[in-house]
């Protein structure tokens, strides 16, 4: 004999991360109530968002089968609950921040080429990332249909990408990425390269907006293939790079790049990093404080001070 009916309030967390089918129907508004009976199994299929998958059920006190890990389960109600599903986006790190993306989804570019893409997201309310395309060739970038499902962030979805044009000799692709008030930064793409696409990308970084160099880069070139590869550069040991306006990333081409044919095609990309904290010197008298920046530094270092220094010591 059926049993209830209970009054069931259904949620997906975080909100807008995923949604629940119940039965045949899926749930398209969160929190959803609904009056079920017990003693009968009544089945229930979470799925995940973009780039989110789902991770458990949260259930009190009721027969589920085959159990709360699972993202389809048989469910017999005992009794009135709040039922969630959880879930996570696997690219998230704990305490890391995402600074600035580009997924390129809302990229239209019907009739012209254009050389330069401003970020879909960033954190920085005052900030301006920017993608930039520099030097001159016959073609620039444009909208790619067949975008990468690797580094996706937020709720977006494997959509478009943008696709950077040959001949690419004497060109460069520039990134716009202040940094003010973050450290331990991580830049990440997908790319991928057309038949005829340039064969290698080229790593290098400015901490003024004008020079670059490539010093103190673990990894400085990239082979890219006809498959979307997650390329990733660490940032996280150079201090220099920390809490700086200035900060750009650039990428030069090599192989294929002075032909008249072939792109590369470039998605999800991100600059991730931590809360900046600056270093206070120790064993000073209350009323002086000591700012010192980057931190840490490696052969270039500032002192601000409320007193004259009359010595400095470093280990």
């Amino acid at each position: 004999d059926l049993e209830g009916p209970y009054d069931v309030i259904f949620n997906a967390v975080p909100e807008h991360t995923g949604r629940i089918k119940m039965n045949s129907e899926w749930l398209h508004r969160y929190p959803f109530e609904a009056f079920m009976f017990g003693n009968i199994g009544t089945q229930l299929e979470a799925q995940g968002f973009g780039p989110y998958v789902f991770s458990h059920w949260e259930i009190d006190g009721h027969v589920v089968e085959p159990g709360i890990e699972n993202p389809v389960i048989t469910l017999d109600l005992l009794q009135n609950d709040n039922i969630t599903a959880h879930f996570y986006n696997p690219n998230e790190e704990e305490g890391i921040d995402l600074l600035y993306y580009w997924h390129f989804n809302n990229l239209e570019t019907p009739d012209d080429d254009v050389t330069e893409i401003q970020a879909d997201y960033s954190l920085l309310a005052d900030a301006e990332p920017l993608m930039v395309y520099e030097g001159f060739g016959v073609r620039d970038m444009d909208a790619f249909q067949q975008g990468s499902a690797l580094n996706l962030h937020l709720i977006e979805e494997a959509g478009k990408a943008v696709r950077v044009r040959n001949p690419s000799n004497n060109r460069s692709l520039l990134f716009h990425l202040p940094t003010t008030g973050y450290q331990s930064l991580v830049f990440r793409y997908a790319a991928q390269r057309s038949a005829n696409g340039m064969l290698s990308h080229l790593i290098s970084y400015s901490v003024d907006g004008f020079n670059f160099t490539s010093e103190g880069l673990e990894d400085q070139v990239f082979e890219i293939s006809e498959e979307y590869q997650l390329i990733a550069i660490d940032f996280s040991h150079l201090p220099e790079v920390n809490n700086n306006p200035d900060f750009m990333v650039r990428i030069t081409f090599e192989g294929n790049h002075a032909q008249p044919d072939g792109n590369n095609r470039f998605d999800n990309i991100t600059l991730k990093g931590e809360t900046y904290v600056p270093v206070f010197t120790e064993h000073l008298p209350e009323a002086v404080k000591v700012t010192a920046y980057p931190n840490p530094f490696r052969d270039q270092i500032f002192i601000v001070a409320g007193e004259p220094v009359v010595s400095i010591s470093i280990y």
